[in-house]
């Protein structure tokens, strides 16, 4: 137990293999897992690289700080043990690796980019002037616990044309810094704690593209700001969820919008430039 630093260079690789642990508080270079379970239970800093054949598994007392810019190599990355926290901390680009993750933290400065379909089962946070980034492969982002948004970036969630779930067995909040509140391409609720906010936004929405706000479970989305469409967004899905918008409703251009199959509550004033369908019978729009 206790601090350790493992040499002042990226050149001291620290071998493991078999079945092992890291306790204690650590700094090391290059983390090779050669062979084998490797469990880290401690506050871990790698600044060169994670990398070997085999797997690193993250303990529910794991935090990682994964401070390169180096890819993750290891033979199997396993972050999803509840508690956990991975923090891709370092100051430029880096590319987070696809996995299931409980807390997942992009931190400090510059671009994180997706390397696949990625799963936080714990919260996301987005700090410093970090932007996370979906890729031009638009993967997807599912989320079970709260997203928070700190980073004072310009843009610190590029959506591209990518999904984000949020698909939580408890109550959902989603904050951010921004004074014009969140952007999402497409926005998927399947929250199903049956909460009256099963996810609640704190802030202004705004919807790009050819955008489908998507319920597909019963539960309620609400909406503390004001909700922008884009001119062909879509809202409904395959279940009849509650939307309740507490600011205005409208869209950013004369286009054709389409809502069904929801319950739809809108507080403040609506204004739709182009053509709003109504696409189904079942659910109901209140509109102030």
């Amino acid at each position: 137990k206790g601090t350790f630093s493992a040499g002042l260079t990226t050149a001291s690789i620290y071998n493991f293999t078999g079945t092992s642990q890291v306790n204690g508080t650590l700094s090391i270079p290059t983390f090779s897992v050669q062979s084998g379970t490797t469990t880290n239970n401690a506050t871990l800093t790698i600044s060169n690289q994670l990398s070997g054949s085999g797997t690193f598994k993250q303990g529910a007392t794991g935090y990682l700080y994964y401070s390169t810019s180096s890819d993750i190599s290891v033979g199997t990355f396993n972050a999803s043990t509840a508690s956990n926290t991975v923090d891709y901390t370092f100051p430029g680009a880096q590319t987070i690796q696809n996995a299931t993750y409980y807390n997942l933290i992009a931190s400090t400065s510059g671009t994180k980019t997706l390397l696949g379909t990625t799963t936080v089962n714990g919260n996301l946070n987005i700090t410093g002037t970090a932007k996370l980034d979906v890729s031009g492969s638009n993967y997807g982002l599912s989320v079970a616990g709260n997203w928070s948004v700190t980073s004072t970036n310009a843009l610190p969630f590029n959506s591209q044309a990518g999904t984000v779930t949020f698909n939580g067995s408890s109550a959902q909040n989603v904050t951010t810094v921004l004074a014009g509140g969140e952007k999402s391409y497409n926005l998927t609720i399947s929250n199903t704690s049956g909460d009256n906010h099963g996810v609640l936004i704190n802030q202004n929405q705004t919807l790009l593209g050819s955008t489908n706000l998507n319920f597909t479970k019963t539960t309620t989305l609400t909406i503390a700001g004001n909700l922008t469409m884009n001119s062909t967004s879509t809202i409904g899905g395959s279940a009849i969820g509650v939307l309740n918008v507490n600011g205005t409703f409208g869209d950013v251009a004369a286009g054709s919008e389409t809502i069904g199959g929801i319950k739809m509550n809108v507080a403040g004033t609506s204004t739709i430039g182009g053509t709003l369908t109504l696409s189904s019978a079942s659910g109901t729009i209140n509109f102030n």
